[in-house]
């Protein structure tokens, strides 16, 4: 049976008798061993208890597919359900999942974590057709999801914080559930049950080398300080941060210029020009930014959004020149016929 994002929360907190397989699925690795372990302790208190659970993995049920079918049959050693818990490969899965689904029983639960899924394989199409399967989808964090789970996190160790500090985190937290989970948990380690956390903490645990080598070559390309943006890319490229990653990170600095000027040109305000920017500035980002919307003219601001486009497209297609070459000759350029005036 697939189940809907609106109503995952309310399967994996129940205990609905005529579910007795969990398969979940996507793209989002933790989100899936979360949920999977969430599913699971509605059966055994104790997952890393060998007497609460069985774990397989695809390796071994690929080698022997009727193992599973095997250890669903075999009787509970403790509690009332027999649990066997199973982490792999789709494609290793598949053959042992659908023999043992006729084996799965009133004192059997079966949690399957499976990798390298679409919506269309064969594991995924079987669970969501199967009324005892739970099938559930796993996809990348919205904004909005990772702030619900930080400020879950937050609220149950007491952590002080404000907008301003969440806006922050929210800049640099990836898609990944567990990822950010641990990310989260090292903040509430920094600031301490019933803490406050300060941009200081933020910035200490989750500083990322490639998210800040693009904020500081952004800010010596716009400013024109050519001797900076060349120390700069040396840096990034010596921490081997993508250039593609880069331009995308001035490309989205310049949109955000051009979202501001187009609000205040329609009659917004600065101030509201700049609550309207999505993500939101970092505050220390805003005197930098305040200072470009004063100086660099929209038409020059466009001309540079389309060469800085040109560049991408360019850095994917011609591998005649090393990507950093290529990037550095042209940020150069850049900078000298474009220095704001």
């Amino acid at each position: 049976m697939k189940i809907a994002a609106r109503d995952t929360e309310r399967v994996l907190n129940g205990n609905d008798a005529s579910l007795r397989a969990f398969l979940l699925h996507g793209p989002d690795r933790g989100l899936a061993r979360e949920r999977a372990r969430q599913a699971a302790s509605l059966f055994a208190p104790d997952l890393d208890d060998p007497f609460s659970s069985v774990q397989l993995d695809g390796a071994a049920l690929k080698a022997d597919p009727a193992r599973l079918a095997d250890e669903l049959d075999s009787l509970p050693a403790f509690g009332d359900f027999r649990l066997v818990l199973v982490d792999g490969s789709a494609g290793d899965l598949t053959d042992a999942v659908k023999n043992a689904a006729e084996h799965l029983h009133d004192s059997s639960r079966l949690v399957i974590t499976a990798s390298d899924t679409t919506t269309r394989h064969a594991l995924v199409q079987f669970a969501d057709k199967h009324p005892a399967f739970a099938s559930i989808g796993c996809y990348p964090d919205e904004a909005r999801d990772l702030r619900q789970l930080a400020q879950q996190i937050f609220f149950e160790n007491s952590i002080s914080t404000n907008d301003e500090i969440l806006n922050l985190i929210m800049l640099r937290l990836g898609s990944d559930r567990g990822a950010s989970r641990a990310e989260l948990e090292r903040l509430v380690l920094l600031a301490g049950p019933g803490g406050q956390l300060t941009a200081e903490m933020v910035d200490e645990a989750l500083a990322d080398s490639a998210l800040l080598a693009g904020d500081n070559l952004v800010q010596a390309l716009m400013l024109g300080n050519l001797p900076e943006m060349e120390r700069q890319l040396g840096k990034a490229r010596a921490e081997d941060v993508s250039p593609v990653q880069l331009l995308r990170q001035i490309q989205g600095w310049v949109r955000a210029l051009l979202l501001a000027k187009s609000a205040m040109t329609a009659g917004a305000s600065q101030d509201e020009a700049l609550r309207q920017i999505r993500p939101p500035l970092h505050f220390k980002q805003k005197p930098a930014f305040v200072r470009q919307l004063q100086i660099w003219p929209e038409p020059r601001l466009f001309s540079l959004l389309d060469r800085l486009i040109k560049l991408e497209a360019k850095l994917k297609s011609d591998a005649s020149l090393p990507d950093y070459t290529l990037l550095g000759q042209t940020l150069l350029g850049i900078g000298l016929r474009n220095k704001p005036r």
